[in-house]
């Protein structure tokens, strides 16, 4: 295959939208989730708030009954790190039988962890009704090879491995549907060659060339 091909729009009209972000979260190249620079800092503002909060107010359990498919409360990760949440399983319209563990999504990194129910708190409204600090993403013009639905371990290792050694990475996105934007990953790093210049590498076609293949091609 040629790369030619992949160039949806003139690079210097590209290069004036790409976003600066940092990848918070990844399950595959089809569903990864980031966060920009100014949603940092209100992340940082945040987080200081909801401790600030907990540390003035006893923190109260949910009940069991309360806890259903939806419903946005609050988590204690670590000591006075506290994190909005998401229940993902669940019944959606009554309160669980005899499940113990479940699974939540955190809001502002959209990495799911396992929990127990006696870890959620409740939230007031502000904080339940704000929105989330990350996108939702996905490499845009992307699938798993052949007829594979499932996109391989390595394309994920290709990523975390790719932002472990960046010193920035950069969205330029191509489509938005529903929650999802669809958007090509490029990241820059620091390469020791003469004058220390910096280079920057298309993640995209890195992808391609290992694990993937572009829609149509």
């Amino acid at each position: 295959m040629t790369f030619c091909a992949l160039i949806a729009i003139d690079l210097n009209e590209e290069n004036r939208h790409r976003t600066k972000v940092i990848l918070t979260d990844i399950s595959s190249p089809g569903h990864f989730y980031v966060r920009t620079d100014e949603a940092n800092k209100k992340l940082l503002h945040q987080t200081q708030q909801l401790r600030l909060y907990f540390e003035s107010h006893i923190s109260l359990p949910l009940d069991p009954e309360q806890v259903v498919v939806g419903l946005v409360c609050a988590l204690e990760l670590s000591p006075g790190d506290w994190n909005r949440c998401r229940v993902l399983h669940g019944k959606k319209t009554g309160p669980w039988q005899g499940v113990d563990k479940i699974n939540v999504q955190l809001i502002d990194t959209g990495a799911v962890v396992t929990v127990t129910k006696n870890r959620l708190c409740y939230l007031d409204q502000p904080w339940r009704d704000s929105p989330s600090l990350v996108m939702r993403c996905a490499l845009w013009g992307l699938r798993p090879t052949g007829d594979a639905v499932k996109w391989p371990r390595k394309s994920t290792e290709e990523i975390h491995e790719m932002a472990k050694n960046a010193t920035a990475l950069y969205i330029q996105v191509y489509h938005v549907n529903d929650d999802t934007h669809y958007v090509r990953l490029y990241s820059e790093v620091s390469t020791l060659i003469r004058f220390f210049k910096m280079q920057k590498l298309m993640f995209y076609d890195i992808l391609v060339r290992s694990t993937g293949r572009t829609n149509g091609m």
